[in-house]
């Protein structure tokens, strides 16, 4: 396009002809001088010579951005001074934003000059599945000083050349022990346990941490029973924790031990000692030499003597048999040795090895020669002669005691006479002109002509070791043992198969012995719980050198742990001169009745049901019995299972004491008298009274004291100096006041037993230190029956409280037996190959399962927000507000002040829109003053 010229004026005496610049000068200049004031601002000329620019809203004059505005803002009010020419210049931008926030945000930035938001309701509608799902992976390493610097690098293991990018580097301190976590996000690949890591900017392996491994996968050992797949666990540990597992896989299965509570006793606590049997022990011939003992004692340690032998050069080894004698009868080093076989392995017809209990003498000793003793017998019959074969048992007819064999071979010599390898069972079968029969077919008889006894058949011991078994009796009844702390097998079923009682010498021979493993639970609740001040260190117990208290004599014998006492554990060096009360303990338990189980495994491969015992020993040390108590004047019937009190009134004595001041075991200081712990004044060598707490009240070391089961006279402290001192809160205090005309109210609590009647009532003992006594009323508190109390024994055949409870144990098919888990989350701290316990909150069972380390470990997972969970902040799609397509504008200017025009120039046909007033002051307090207006 031509340019055209600014100005005018500069070309107007050239437009003239040549004349008018000799004829009219004046008349040029004039013309010259209109044009000139024609250009000026204001006037036609300069707006003429302008029109081009005023195309740009940059140049163009006031009186045409009215028709800039009547173009591009048609209908759109500006009640604002913002800049037009800007505005009109940029509204380009908000037709092409239309729709989307930034329009909102010029339009009412051009409108009203005020900022504002628009918020998408839709952003916030519960949808499901649509929450982002976070998996952490994570690498247990090595303490080291290099970890610090793989925060926000790669990294790589040295051997599996596994490469992920270190987030971040936590220390934890995990059951003692501390350990580097290097957290990862993009793992490629599977980094191995026990290889090096380093970042792969720097390949050095110089003080590069060690992988310790995090948990990969559990194998299940004992999977317990009524859990369903997907049940999680928590893998319980002694070395790590936090760690997750899930169900996958169930199945039945036999041998389970189901445990019920019979009777939960009374005196256990919740740590009390459970004992399941190893083993049970079919038994049969008990004997003693001391008649009184028909049994063996709970607790008793029972032995059978087992040799393994290992023997060479044997002749015909297949008569090496269980019950066989072996002996070496005439040996240089051993004279008439004698053992028996309890079982046997053959490698080949000359080499093998016996188990034996040797009965006399030591027949494995290094390179001694022992013989089978076995029988060779010629006889007669009548008989049809092919009736005796090989593995019949015979037993004689007409010798004095009875008497059978196994016949181990056979060879005849007609049809009337013939020879037998007899292997000797019990008594003599063999006497010349002694009658035999088989014991499978009575009619079949034969009778000795001559017998010799059978040497040939030797070999040579090899090697011997003592592999006898023992264990500990924790039950028994007529046929069966039940043995705890197994140690080597037992050998049932031949002639002998005995074990001894090391304590009660009881014989027994053992003709079976069972299988299963790992049942086991622990005390959950207790109910009639009471508190109690109880000393483990009583006569029956052993001091530190593991010798009964009760065998160690004054004078420092037998041998202890500590030869200059008698081996307290709370002061070992305690000699004859020595304060008792300096060297016993004393510990407050809280005991009662047990009501459920926990930690329940019921155990794999259960043949016979196996024997419980839970045992308090500190309590049924005391060896406190269930009462017979002869009552008279019984207003009704006592009823089987109520519970039955007695309420009386004992002396007592209360001491004013000043200046209480103690401390507790864990170090703190304490305030007042423990309930229940052991008091005393003493004068500095005896105790000159004593006493146990009832109840005190003591403020800013000052009070009282009731003290019940007392001994002696309580002195007043100004008197002679001497103070009262505490055992379990090691408190002193002075006493200032002693009054011995005082009573305390104490409750005897029991349960009625089986075999009750109207004069006669077997109660359950329910408290430890308070008993019935005569004189008293008994009173049931279900049937509201009273008796007169007349005599109170100890029921001598009822086994002590903290020994009494009666937990039954069934094997049965359980069903829903964990078979396979599957970690879920790895924890922190495990170790390879450890045991582990998989508890599930709530179930009284426990699966048990062995660890291993692999590759990183792996978190729970979760989710990284708050979409697709019913929430505060999610909302259920209502076609109205919360939808995909509304917004929300957020301003102070009033919803109905612009909501006509922004529909009219940036609103999206399909949407709708909310507004919402928000007004702000200057200390950031925000109120939303709107309702909630629509536009669609």
């Amino acid at each position: 396009m031509k340019n055209i010229e600014d100005l005018v004026s500069p070309l107007i005496q050239s437009q003239f002809p040549a004349f008018y610049n000799e004829e009219g000068p004046l008349f040029i200049e004039f013309v010259k001088s209109y044009y000139k004031w024609l250009e000026t601002t204001g006037q036609q000329a300069y707006y003429a010579r302008n029109l081009i620019e005023y195309r740009d809203i940059d140049k163009t004059v006031d009186d045409f951005i009215i028709h800039f505005k009547e173009t591009y803002l048609k209908d759109l009010p500006l009640t604002n001074k913002t800049d037009e020419r800007l505005f009109v210049k940029n509204i380009l931008d908000l037709y092409q934003n239309k729709g989307n926030e930034q329009s909102v945000k010029l339009a009412m930035r051009a409108l009203f000059n005020q900022d504002s938001s628009v918020y998408l309701p839709g952003q916030d509608i519960l949808k499901l599945s649509d929450g982002t799902w976070v998996k952490p992976k994570y690498l247990e390493v090595t303490v080291s000083s290099r970890n610090r610097s793989f925060f926000n690098k790669e990294v790589v293991g040295t051997s599996s050349g596994s490469k992920a990018f270190c987030e971040s580097v936590v220390k934890k301190r995990i059951n003692g022990k501390y350990i580097d976590v290097l957290f990862l996000s993009n793992v490629r690949g599977n980094f191995i346990y026990g290889e090096q890591v380093v970042e792969t900017s720097n390949t050095n392996t110089i003080d590069a941490p060690t992988i310790t491994g995090s948990l990969t996968t559990l194998d299940v050992l004992n999977g317990g029973q009524n859990f369903a797949v997907g049940d999680e666990f928590d893998v319980i540990s002694n070395n790590g924790k936090n760690a997750k597992a899930i169900v996958t896989e169930i199945s039945s299965e036999t041998g389970r031990v189901n445990f019920t509570i019979d009777d939960g006793g009374f005196g256990y606590s919740n740590t009390a000692n459970v004992y399941i049997s190893d083993k049970v022990l079919g038994f049969n011939s008990l004997t003693n030499s001391n008649t009184a003992i028909t049994s063996f004692a709970t607790f008793e340690k029972i032995n059978q003597q087992v040799m393994r032998v290992g023997f060479t050069s044997a002749v015909n080894a297949q008569f090496f048999a269980a019950n066989t004698i072996l002996f070496a009868q005439g040996n240089v080093t051993v004279s008439n040795a004698t053992a028996g076989i309890l079982s046997v392995t053959l490698t080949s017809n000359t080499v093998g090895t016996v188990r034996v209990n040797n009965i006399s003498g030591n027949i494995v000793a290094a390179n001694l020669v022992f013989k089978a003793s076995l029988v060779d017998l010629v006889y007669n019959t009548s008989s049809n002669i092919s009736l005796f074969t090989a593995n019949s048992i015979i037993e004689s007819i007409n010798s004095t005691a009875t008497a059978n064999a196994l016949i181990l071979s056979v060879s005849t010599a007609n049809t009337t006479r013939g020879s037998l390898l007899l292997r000797p069972i019990s008594g003599n079968v063999q006497s010349t002109n002694t009658s035999f029969r088989l014991v499978s077919n009575t009619a079949t008889i034969g009778t000795v002509n001559t017998y010799t006894s059978n040497l040939s058949f030797t070999a040579v011991v090899a090697n011997n070791a003592d592999i006898s078994a023992n264990g500990v009796v924790i039950g028994a009844n007529a046929t069966h043992l039940g043995v705890d702390s197994v140690v080597n097998a037992f050998f049932p079923n031949t002639i002998f198969s005995y074990v001894v009682g090391l304590s009660s010498n009881s014989y027994a021979n053992i003709n079976f012995v069972s299988s299963g493993s790992d049942a086991n639970f622990e005390v959950g609740s207790l109910d009639n719980e009471e508190t109690v001040l109880l000393t483990p260190d009583l006569l029956s117990s052993n001091n530190t050198g593991s010798v009964p208290f009760i065998d160690v004599n004054l004078d420092l014998s037998p041998n202890n742990a500590n030869a200059t006492g008698y081996g307290f554990v709370k002061f070992p060096g305690a000699n004859i001169n020595t304060t008792l009360l300096d060297a016993i303990r004393f510990n407050s338990t809280t005991i009662g009745t047990i009501s459920v189980l926990k930690s329940i495994n019921p155990g794999t491969d259960y043949n016979i049901d196996p024997f419980v015992l839970v045992y308090e020993p500190d309590v049924a040390g005391y060896k406190r019995k269930d009462f017979e108590i002869s009552i008279s004047s019984p207003t009704k019937l006592f009823a089987v299972g109520e519970i039955v009190k007695q309420t009386s009134n004992a002396s007592a004595v209360q001491l004013n004491v000043t200046n209480f001041s103690g401390t507790a075991a864990n170090g703190s200081s304490t305030s007042t008298f423990e309930f229940s712990e052991f008091v005393f004044q003493s004068n500095g060598s005896s105790n000159i009274a004593t006493g146990f707490v009832f109840s005190s009240g003591i403020s800013g070391g000052n009070g009282t004291v009731k003290l019940f089961g007392t001994s002696g006279s309580f002195q007043n402290t100004n008197t002679n100096g001497y103070q009262l001192r505490t055992l379990t809160t090691n408190a002193t205090a002075n006493v200032v006041l002693v009054n011995t005309a005082v009573t305390i109210s104490t409750t005897a609590v029991g349960q009625v037993k089986v075999g009750s009647n109207s004069t006669i009532l077997n109660v359950k003992r329910l408290s430890f230190e308070n008993t019935f006594s005569n004189g008293n009323t008994i009173i049931g508190t279900v049937t509201g029956a009273s008796a007169l109390i007349s005599s109170v024994v100890e029921a001598s055949s009822s086994l002590p409280i903290g020994q009494n409870a009666d937990i039954n144990a069934n094997v049965q098919v359980a069903n829903a037996v964990v078979s396979a888990v599957t970690v879920l989350d790895s924890g922190f701290g495990y170790n390879d190959g450890e045991n582990v316990s998989l508890e599930k909150p709530g179930s009284p069972f426990i699966v048990t399962a062995q660890t291993t380390l692999l590759n990183q470990g792996i978190g729970e997972g979760y989710f990284s927000s708050t979409r697709g969970f019913t929430s505060d902040d999610k909302k259920i799609f209502d076609s109205d507000y919360y939808q995909e397509y509304s917004y929300e504008i957020q301003s102070k200017v009033p919803f109905t002040k612009y909501s006509e025009v922004l529909k009219k120039i940036i609103h999206v046909a399909g949407t709708r829109m909310f507004g919402k007033v928000i007004l702000s002051s200057d200390i950031d307090v925000s109120t939303d003053v709107s309702s909630k207006i629509v536009i669609s």
